[in-house]
């Protein structure tokens, strides 16, 4: 038996999405851990339960398919190990500044669409744009270490967010370039004024995380220099409450 609660209660995303939303604990299920989730939730009253397990292990899926969660992504972290200068830097990538603030949000609205809670028809899809938006804006408001934007003309076509993380190592957070602008390069840009950013702060190993079924973000990282370093499966479990609501 895994010693501690099965869940914990997770207060902003409950916020955000108005519905009470928990996340199951630990990367595998079993049969007994399946029945304690399920007692958890119902006695705290959840509507949503998130469940994310490690990509091999069949017998927990098969576990949480009994339970009632349904699998809603493939989460993909890739890794980079910095050992030498990236690719040049581009003109038209820069710092952001305050007055990018507004045009990096609807950017945020529109660019998240291939992610788990556009996948569960139990989200609110503008909901879901406005967590987007949310993150950009805090990340722009000091969560992020740094963030980057393609500018090319002014106004701003795309972001890149880099955090530093324990045991010097960094992560790259929320990427995307406007509709209008893919296709024109600006996607690795922001990657390597990234990677530079890392560099220049004595940080040797990164890691991006993206959906499985995003073939250009796959692409885009790969071609920067990215290797897969783990794979895992989102599980959503929705839960009938009284009073509450079911998708």
């Amino acid at each position: 038996m895994t010693s501690g609660p099965p869940c914990r209660f997770l207060e902003w995303d409950s916020t955000h999405f108005g519905r009470r939303i928990a996340q199951v604990e630990g990367p595998h299920l079993s049969a007994e851990r399946a029945r304690e989730v399920s007692a958890w939730c119902e006695a705290n009253r959840i509507e949503c339960a998130y469940l994310l397990l490690d990509a091999g292990d069949a017998a927990s899926h098969r576990r949480a398919e009994d339970a009632g969660f349904r699998l809603v992504d493939v989460r993909m972290t890739l890794e980079r190990e910095l050992q030498g200068p990236p690719d040049p830097s581009r003109d038209g990538v820069r710092r952001f500044k305050e007055g990018d603030l507004g045009r990096l949000c609807e950017i945020a609205r529109g660019s998240h669409g291939g992610t788990r809670f556009y996948r569960d028809p139990g989200f609110d899809r503008s909901r879901s744009d406005a967590l987007y938006e949310t993150w950009i804006r805090k990340s722009c408001g000091g969560e992020a270490d740094a963030v980057f934007v393609a500018a090319p003309a002014g106004a701003p076509s795309g972001y890149l967010t880099c955090h530093r993380v324990p045991e010097a190592s960094g992560k790259i957070g929320l990427v995307a370039v406007a509709a209008e602008a893919q296709g024109s390069g600006w996607g690795r840009a922001l990657i390597a004024e990234g990677l530079r950013w890392f560099l220049e702060n004595s940080i040797r190993q990164v890691t991006v995380v993206t959906q499985g079924a995003n073939l250009p973000a796959l692409r885009l990282y790969e071609s920067s220099g990215f290797l897969m370093k783990s794979l895992e499966m989102w599980f959503h479990r929705w839960f009938d409450i009284p009073g509450g609501k079911h998708p």
